[in-house]
């Protein structure tokens, strides 16, 4: 799940990478377990600009402008929970 925001250029985008929120569905239905990453790991391959972002759902967090392209690449390649 992605959250994002334009950069000021209006070329590109920030954004942060997260889990699926639907904790409080538990006491309605059983949901299989999705496993996290490693979210050291995978911010560090990732590249510069990316870190833990911390909190329940939030995964990663970047503080540069990048193109989603090379977002969704990279975590495809990185990622091994998806």
């Amino acid at each position: 799940m992605w959250a994002f925001e334009p950069a000021a250029d209006g070329g590109q985008w920030r954004y942060t990478y997260s889990r699926v929120g639907h904790a409080w569905v538990s006491r309605l239905a059983q949901r299989p377990a999705v496993p996290a990453p490693d979210v050291d790991a995978l911010a560090a391959a990732m590249g510069a600009g990316w870190s833990p972002a911390g909190g329940m759902t939030a995964l990663l967090t970047g503080s540069a402008a990048v193109s989603w392209q090379g977002v969704v690449e990279a975590l495809a390649e990185h990622d091994d929970t998806l």
